[in-house]
């Protein structure tokens, strides 16, 4: 690895870690409801240079109401009630590797293709 992959990546670890003990101190300030719109009120900003997925209307509004909106809301109650920066931040990313590894874990087409147990097994093509 370069030293300048190295230390961008050290660099998204810090910023990743002070965003967690920024909620803790925007909680000081806000409740948990309005931090979680004061959050996607500073993120709709990328709603003017990014396309709109070709998604219905319906399904994105869920999504965002689902996996982000009641995370966050979630996450938010969660230190409200206590929980440390550092153990929040451990959370989230545990999300993050579920969200990939339990889809295909419970995939039909894995079952179907794969060795039965829901993981995917090199095709025999």
């Amino acid at each position: 690895m370069r030293p300048r992959d190295a230390m961008l990546a050290a660099l998204s670890s810090v910023i990743w870690g002070v965003a967690f003990v920024a909620v803790a101190f925007g909680l000081a300030s806000f409740s948990p409801p309005r931090l979680t719109a004061l959050r996607f009120l500073v993120g709709a900003v990328a709603v003017f240079f990014v396309p709109r997925p070709r998604l219905p209307w319906a399904l994105l509004v869920l999504i965002g109401l689902t996996l982000f909106t009641g995370q966050f809301l979630l996450l938010f109650f969660a230190y409200e009630a206590g929980l440390p920066p550092g153990l929040a931040s451990v959370t989230q990313q545990t999300r993050r590797s579920s969200r990939c590894c339990l889809p295909r874990r419970f995939s039909m087409n894995c079952r179907r293709h794969g060795s039965g147990r829901g993981w995917p097994s090199p095709s025999p093509d």
